[in-house]
């Protein structure tokens, strides 16, 4: 940070006077992140076959295989030039954060096609400093949130190619220039709310590119921990709401607390804090207690609900938490997370959807059995159109971000022990 005191930069939570290019943000010299319990396998190592493969392929044949033909937040992308998904740029990076690993389970040369197309243009229009995507002057702390997903779409391309040399030097030099800019503009906003999906991704920098570098990166995923929202306090103090919210924040959102029922399991690989492994169980029985739903998802009719059956879930917020559940697997081997993943596919998922997977519902309700425009409606948050089946009901994020439910779930499936078991 540059004020009239001299170059600062971060140090556990608090700024300290620096010289210029000389500071270690983490103020710890080390890089050694705990093993996972299980390893996701590489994408597309896991084959499906029978009832999976056929709901993957009608998966494909649905919107998640057309989008880029006819939807403009896709085929019109700012990420591909066009001029379409301003804002928060996120839809195309929700897009391809599922349809990467769809596209090699099924081993579909269209889908691989567009998959390729897609890659190409992104990692081709890198700037020069390492940015990736729309944004370029890097002054905005919410602009950071939409390359999250897309990192982890360029890494699952990477799984699933490799002998393909762009992806990892891209990720390291879009890295390189995030942390340069979060020293400057610190996470905010909605990148705040998900700093642990980058986290993820830093994770598996050290795990799988041993370079000169792992002490940057390191730094760069305690940066975004310090900067990013406390999950742990939200969830673990005693002022975790009770009831359904009427007082709306980052924390209530109902998306913000699926991918954040995982920030503490991610990030105990690198505090090495027990209370932080223990999170885990403790946010799980909150959001079970006070806002869960017989299908195994919380509910948030964009906030946090309740327990009344008539307010519903967001799509986001069902495929967000069915992957929170299994990178908390991953971490801890507990199978009583797979098993909450495996409750949430096989009930929550689908009932969202039509069965050709052209049509979904912004919000699901366990006792609803109307899927129409509704002006008086019993959800709070939401608009008139949130229980219709439709391509974009209420908002269009749901119809970018649910292709990463069934693939991700299905790369999972099977998982290596450290020893490769």
């Amino acid at each position: 940070l540059d004020d009239d005191s001299g170059p600062v930069c971060w140090l556990k939570g608090q700024v300290t006077g620096q010289v210029a290019n000389k500071c270690r943000v983490s103020g710890v010299r080390n890089t050694t992140i705990l093993p996972l319990a299980f390893r996701p396998l590489a994408t597309a190592a896991v084959k499906p076959t029978g009832w999976l493969l056929d709901q993957l392929s009608t998966q494909a044949s649905g919107l998640s295989g057309h989008l880029s033909l006819f939807w403009p937040d896709v085929n019109q992308s700012l990420w591909i030039g066009g001029q379409h998904d301003p804002g928060l740029n996120e839809r195309t990076p929700y897009w391809m954060n599922g349809f990467v690993p769809l596209a090699y389970q099924l081993g579909n040369k269209e889908l691989l096609d567009q998959v390729n197309r897609y890659v190409t243009y992104i990692l081709d229009h890198q700037t020069d400093d390492g940015w990736l995507g729309p944004e370029s002057s890097h002054k905005d702390g919410n602009a950071y949130w939409s390359k999250f997903p897309m990192l982890m779409a360029l890494i699952q391309y990477h799984e699933a190619n490799p002998g393909e040399s762009r992806v990892i030097p891209a990720v390291s030099k879009f890295l390189r220039i995030a942390h340069q800019s979060m020293l400057q503009v610190p996470l905010s906003g909605w990148s705040a709310a998900r700093y642990q999906d980058f986290v993820l991704t830093c994770h598996w920098m050290l795990d799988n590119n041993k370079t000169d570098e792992e002490q940057q990166v390191w730094d760069l995923a305690d940066l975004a921990h310090q900067q990013g929202n406390d999950w742990k306090g939200f969830f673990d103090e005693d002022t975790f709401p009770e009831t359904a919210v009427t007082q709306t924040t980052m924390y209530t959102h109902g998306v913000n607390n699926g991918q954040a029922v995982k920030s503490e399991a991610v990030w105990w690989r690198q505090s090495h804090n027990q209370t932080d492994y223990e999170s885990s169980y403790i946010r799980m029985q909150k959001l079970d207690k006070y806002h869960g739903m017989p299908s195994g998802i919380f509910s948030a009719d964009e906030h946090l609900a309740g327990l009344m059956p008539s307010r519903g879930v967001e799509l986001c917020a069902v495929v967000e938490a069915m992957f929170s559940y299994e990178v908390i697997f991953s971490v801890t081997g507990d199978p009583i997370f797979a098993e909450r993943a495996e409750m949430i596919a096989y009930n929550a998922l689908p009932a969202t959807f039509t069965k050709d997977m052209w049509a979904h519902q912004y919000l699901q309700q366990p006792n609803e059995m109307n899927a129409i425009h509704s002006d008086d409606h019993v959800w709070t948050h939401d608009g008139p159109d949130s229980t219709l089946y439709g391509l974009a009901p209420n908002y269009g994020c749901c119809t970018a971000n649910f292709n990463q439910g069934w693939p991700k779930y299905t790369s999972r499936l099977v998982m290596a022990t450290p020893d490769d078991g």
